[in-house]
């Protein structure tokens, strides 16, 4: 193994390097740690590999750099970049890949859940977890992790990525695949990314339109959103947000949020079946002072709600102004949502 450094001329540094190795087909990332005394400034590192796989590495750096030492790199050298998992090994995000024969490519099959962190803690992590492992059962798909080593990575990716406010996505797809049909063994995929909470969506609210459809096996949170990103150009037309599904004049959901309406009698109603239970929505239920009701929630209840929102991990609660065409309340957010609203963000940020 050939290591070669290309170095720039500065004070005497110790520098810790940290060497992090792609994930190279069927070999185990390698990593290494090397601590040294050295009078240059230590900018970029390539690694030759006996097998000739060449592959950038970057380095933690210490010390203030020259820009003049320094403009000839490019900005994937010197800006810090965040690391993604595949299986038990850590990759740089934007070299992470899986073979094409996986059947979350081959046939759109497999499982994921999404939570967000606040201050590098994650939210709801122990609820996410277990609608994940459900999803997982359901699925057939076998963990080669249990929940305490999933725990280990994803809290390992935050103090890793150091991303504050972000939203972290662990995926199990359906494996390398042999003829492109049958199940193998999974690839668990967990990657991180920034995200901060828009508080101004609340004002703004959400206009939706109705559609009959039902989604596969709804109490599992599959990779399966075929129904509703075919919709996008319909959702357009109608000139709104997004789509409100209903099944034999069933309200369900939206593709990415579960439904809540305020009827006449300031009782707070959620579809009680064929939905996916939302982590959000778990919460709100727990909620000992609202009048909350997992009930059946028809396409005559709808029009005469006084108010109604939606709830999901990156939208928390969100007035709906409209559905239809036809305006829920005064169209703007209402006191019953607006207390929800803050109830959540309260739990959420807390």
């Amino acid at each position: 193994m050939l290591i070669f450094l290309s170095t720039f001329g500065g004070s005497k540094l110790k520098i810790l390097l940290t060497v992090i190795v792609r994930h190279v087909a069927t070999c185990n990332s390698v990593k290494k740690q090397i601590n040294t005394n050295h009078n240059q400034q230590i900018k970029f590192a390539i690694i030759y590999f006996e097998t000739g796989v060449k592959i950038k590495l970057f380095l933690k750096k210490y010390g203030n750099w020259n820009k003049r030492q320094t403009k000839h790199l490019k900005p994937h050298q010197i800006m810090s970049e965040s690391y993604s998992i595949i299986n038990t090994d850590f990759v740089l995000k934007n070299e992470a890949s899986i073979l094409i024969s996986d059947l979350s490519i081959q046939r759109g099959y497999g499982v994921f859940d999404f939570f967000r962190t606040i201050n590098n803690k994650p939210v709801f992590l122990e609820d996410h977890l277990d609608r994940f492992f459900y999803s997982a059962s359901k699925m057939q798909l076998d963990q080669h992790l249990n929940r305490i080593e999933i725990k280990q990575f994803v809290h390992q990716l935050i103090e890793k990525n150091n991303i504050s406010d972000s939203g972290i996505r662990i995926t199990l797809t359906g494996g390398y695949s042999e003829d492109g049909y049958s199940l193998a063994k999974p690839n668990l995929l967990i990657t991180q990314s920034a995200f901060t909470f828009n508080t101004d969506i609340f004002n703004k609210g959400i206009k939706l339109i109705t559609f009959n459809h039902q989604r596969q096996l709804p109490s599992v949170k599959t990779i399966d959103y075929l129904m509703a990103i075919h919709l996008q150009p319909f959702i357009k037309s109608q000139n709104a947000d997004d789509v409100l599904y209903h099944h034999e004049n069933e309200i369900t959901e939206c593709p990415r949020s579960n439904f809540f309406m305020v009827n006449e009698k300031d009782e707070i109603l959620t579809p009680s079946k064929n939905i996916l239970k939302g982590i959000t929505r778990k919460n709100i239920l727990s909620f000992s002072d609202l009048d909350v009701k997992e009930t059946v929630v028809t396409l005559k209840d709808i029009k005469t709600a006084k108010e109604a929102f939606i709830t999901s991990t990156t939208k928390n609660v969100l007035p709906v102004f409209e559905i239809d065409g036809k305006t829920i309340g005064d169209g703007k957010p209402g006191r019953i949502t607006s207390e929800i609203y803050k109830m959540v963000c309260k739990m959420k940020e807390g």
